[in-house]
């Protein structure tokens, strides 16, 4: 299971299976891919102050498992 967190302009992810290759990608309203990394580590930060405000969806490709979650980003 990945748990989503947000705190300022820094986007926190955490898996709890930390030693095995998870991609995220991180989408666009229209499906275009604005954020993709392959990371090894049970803890990624991403910057989030280039995306821009409103809804976003966050895909996690873990072995053979897809999760996807919502992100709202909203004026600050």
């Amino acid at each position: 299971e990945i748990s989503l967190g947000l705190v300022g302009s820094e986007m926190c992810i955490r898996d709890r299976i930390p030693n095995d290759k998870t991609e995220i990608q991180i989408f666009d309203l229209s499906g275009k891919i604005i954020y993709q990394k392959i990371v090894d580590k049970g803890k990624v930060e991403i910057s989030l102050q280039n995306f821009q405000t409103g809804i976003h969806f966050v895909k996690f490709i873990h072995a053979e498992k897809i999760e996807v979650q919502k992100l709202i980003l909203e004026v600050q």
